[in-house]
């Protein structure tokens, strides 16, 4: 069995599983299970086969999960829409990532207390000698003496910031409501399947994946013919 981490406090034993689902009509496009230790982008590829059959994609609405994924990262270099609620900067009581200015269009970084560094690779590193003389070092870093800030850049850091801003504002926000859908979706396939894979390997898992995905199309379409 393959053991996997959705968070520090809650664990996956066995498999994961992954829909797709159109947002105008509520119809799952695309179904896939992944063992529990493999990363969630990667999921990203077969629900990229199956969703591209019916036609190109306009907007992402995606779970933080695959963020990373080649998918999301074509999409929005693609000028396409992507919707996901942000990395939430965690440094117990210190500056966040959030308080330092980045300019990407100038690659440059710039603290809160106005020391600038340009950015050479994926991590930029704030010298020890200034953040020692620093009077706001105590709020910024809990770094060994000698050792300033650093601050990680991710690859897709333009995304990162457009997705932080967008959070910010009510049309943002509800945005991301958009895609309560999907979760409910895969509620309702969590009760009706359950929690425990019913057969050994992925294939045969699949297929009775797909099986329960169905039956919550048959209801989506029943509720979009009531209401028509």
């Amino acid at each position: 069995m393959r053991h996997g981490r959705k968070s520090r406090s809650t664990t996956i034993k066995g498999f994961k599983r992954f829909i797709a689902k159109e947002l105008d009509h509520q119809l799952i496009l695309g179904v896939t299970v992944q063992p529990a230790n493999q990363p969630e982008r990667d999921a990203d590829v077969p629900l990229r086969k199956q969703v591209q059959r019916h036609g190109d994609v306009e907007a992402l609405y995606i779970d933080r999960g695959f963020l990373a994924s080649a998918w999301t990262v074509e999409a929005h270099a693609a000028g396409k829409r992507v919707i996901c609620r942000p990395w939430t900067p965690r440094n117990r009581g210190l500056f966040t990532k959030r308080e330092f200015a980045i300019d990407l269009a100038a690659q440059t970084v710039t603290c809160p207390a106005g020391t600038k560094r340009d950015i050479k690779g994926r991590t930029v590193r704030f010298p020890g000698s200034v953040c020692a003389a620093c009077p706001q070092r105590a709020l910024c870093t809990r770094a060994k003496p000698g050792r300033g800030r650093t601050i990680s850049i991710h690859p897709s850091e333009a995304l990162m910031q457009q997705l932080t801003v967008a959070k910010t504002t009510p049309e943002g926000r509800a945005e991301l409501r958009m895609r309560v859908p999907v979760e409910h979706s895969l509620a309702h396939i969590c009760n009706r399947q359950g929690r425990r894979a019913r057969y050994v390997g992925i294939e045969h898992n699949v297929f009775d994946l797909c099986r329960y995905a169905f039956i919550e199309n048959c209801f989506a379409a029943d509720r979009f013919e009531r209401a028509a």
